[in-house]
């Protein structure tokens, strides 16, 4: 008889690596930068509702997914430089979610993630008003990794467009204080599945989740930093 999660916690840890490398010549820089795809082996407990209530121990691997950053820097002055960046997250990675029961290894609950490798574009401009103080401008265009097929509610992602606008202003010779605001502007999704709802296969991208989906976001950041 299926046994259906309806609440999952635990924790869990895992290892990656990061390689990156750095050239400027005059006033321009180029950075490369790779992180790797750490996988998470999570342990913890799940909760069921069908048969029976119940509690029992988990374990799920989570692989995260790897990305890739190129950007380039010019300085066009002493004071206004500008910078853009590509980015290229591997979502191929993060395949499926199945949980385990911890003692004999039986699937509870299993989902499909099969997510798509996706870009990011960043274009930013700094600007120094003054000596100690630099006015800072971004725009982004990030793609979703999320693709029809498996469309789900619970991260309703989508393509987005990311406005930011921040100033640095130093404090001491070793303080400095920066503040920002980014606005998200997620793209209206309009989702219209044809793939019926069964409950032993999950909800992802099925008719069960069809809808409009409308999402933004205000970010502020505050940081005090010495060196």
């Amino acid at each position: 008889m299926d046994t259906y999660v309806t609440e999952l916690s635990g924790d869990g840890d895992g290892w990656g690596w990061n390689l990156s490398s750095l050239y400027s010549s005059g006033p321009w820089s180029l950075g490369v930068s790779f992180h790797s795809a750490p996988t998470i082996e999570i342990d913890g407990n799940a909760t069921s509702s069908f048969p029976v209530s119940s509690s029992l121990g988990t374990e799920l691997s989570l692989s995260l997914p790897w990305r890739l950053h190129v950007g380039v820097h010019y300085s066009a002055n002493e004071v206004l430089a500008l910078e853009f960046d590509w980015s290229r997250t591997g979502w191929s990675q993060f395949e499926r979610l199945d949980i385990k029961s911890r003692s004999a290894g039986e699937i509870l609950s299993s989902e499909r993630t099969d997510w798509e490798d996706a870009n990011a574009y960043r274009l930013g401009v700094t600007y120094d008003v003054a000596p100690d103080t630099r006015l800072r401008f971004g725009y982004a265009f990030d793609e979703t990794g999320e693709p029809n097929a498996d469309f789900t509610p619970r991260i309703p992602d989508s393509d987005r467009h990311l406005f930011s606008i921040g100033v640095g202003r130093k404090l001491s010779k070793t303080w400095e204080l920066d503040a920002a605001y980014t606005y998200v502007c997620f793209k209206d999704r309009n989702f219209q599945g044809d793939k019926p709802y069964q409950p032993t296969h999950g909800i992802n991208g099925t008719s069960a989740v069809n809808g409009d989906y409308r999402l933004s976001a205000h970010v502020f950041a505050i940081e005090l930093s010495t060196a």
